[in-house]
Formats: structure tokens, sequence, C-alpha cells
């Protein structure tokens, strides 16, 4: 329906559905505000969600968890993207969960898109090879406290994965919304080998750039 009042997520879920049985496509998001009040997830790679721009489609995501994941069971999925979109979470306080989550995927991309709110902005777990341009990731209008362990983007190894590595991040604001800075980090980096910044904006966090390896053999680059 697309008019933010409907629920959309059973529209969502046989489009994702779809293209999976094909192996490989494109999971169209017209402009419009779409209310999703169960987790979208795509276990398969060669899978790109993608709208007509950020700001002009709209995910609202009403879940407690991840609101979009991409992630197998299988193992490693591969070439998965989002062009064009804006996800917002709408948990007030949230406590667990990302807004959008990459789990064990390699070359995954992200262009003209907002991910908004949530206990984890964007949760890039054991990516390899992914490049992100032109992203907003704000968070902590819904907060109504300091919430430890919260972070724009949390960048960390699944226990079945491989170390986060050859990320690059162009144009990329990580900006919290509330002067009285009850997101914990911007950027939360657990375990990583070769992260490459070169333009964007860090701020309105308690921590910038927060770097708190999971073991004592973790890269930080």
């Amino acid at each position: 329906v697309g008019d933010g009042i409907a629920a959309d997520t059973a529209a969502f879920l046989l489009a994702i559905a779809a293209v999976q049985a094909l192996g490989y496509g494109v999971v169209w998001v017209p402009a419009g505000r779409y209310k999703i009040t169960a987790n979208l997830r795509v276990i398969m790679g060669n899978v790109h969600i993608v709208g007509a721009g950020r700001g002009v489609s709209i995910i609202y995501g009403y879940v407690a968890g991840d609101v979009i994941t991409f992630a197998s069971d299988l193992g490693i999925i591969h070439r998965n993207a989002i062009r064009g979109l804006t996800v917002l979470n709408q948990i007030v306080q949230p406590t667990e969960g990302a807004t959008v989550h990459f789990s064990r995927c390699n070359q995954a991309h992200f262009h003209d898109c907002d991910f908004r709110e949530g206990f984890v902005g964007l949760w890039l777990e054991s990516v390899v090879g992914s490049y992100c341009s032109d992203v907003d990731l704000g968070a902590d209008t819904l907060f109504t406290s300091y919430l430890a362990g919260s972070a724009l983007m949390l960048i960390s190894k699944h226990a079945a994965g491989n170390i986060p590595s050859e990320m690059q991040f162009a144009n990329v604001d990580w900006r919290g919304q509330n002067i009285n800075y009850y997101l914990d980090a911007a950027i939360k980096i657990r375990d990583a080998d070769g992260i490459f910044f070169s333009s964007g904006h860090v701020g309105m966090a308690r921590t910038g750039i927060k770097l708190a390896p999971s073991s004592d053999t973790a890269t930080l680059l």
C-alpha cells in the first residue's frame, strides 16, 4: 500500500521470496511510506533492495530486533545491496537488533540510504569487501535516556565468520540527534582488518569511534 498506515510486511516478504526463487534480482520499493511489523530477511546472494531514493522510499520498522537482515544459516552470501532507501526503526528506547544487519556477506554495497534509529543503525558482521557511499546514519531521537552499547554502526566478527575487511566508506555521516548524548558510540569496531574512510562526519555521541576488540588477535587499522 505504501501509505504508512496499513502494514506492508506480507507484500515485502512475498517480493523477497519471489526474487530468491529466481536466484537473483531486485526487490523494487516505489516511492511511499511502508509499515513493517516483522523482520525482512534475505538469505541468498545477488539480491538487492532498491528504492526510488532516500527520503522518497521509506520503510518504518515496528520490529524489536532487526528490521532488515541479510544472512544465511548455510554460510556466506555474496553481492547484496541496498540503494535509494530510508529505513527507520520506530521502537522507543530499543535494546537489541539493528535497523539494517548484514552477516557473513561478501561484496555488500550501500548507496543513497538513510538508516536511522535502532539499537544499532548498520551492523556489518563478518562482511568482506563492502562499499558504502552517500549514506546517513542517525539515531537517538527515540531514546529516552543513555543507552549503553548503542551505536550508529557496529563492525564485528561472526562466531563462524571471517574478520571484517576491505571496507570502504565515502561521504557517510554518523551523527546522533540528541544533545543529551544518549547514544553510546557513533562507530563501534570490535574486529576488523582494513577499513578506509575517505570523507564524512562523526558526532553527537558519547564516543566518536570506539575500538572494542572482542579478542586479543583482532587487527584494527
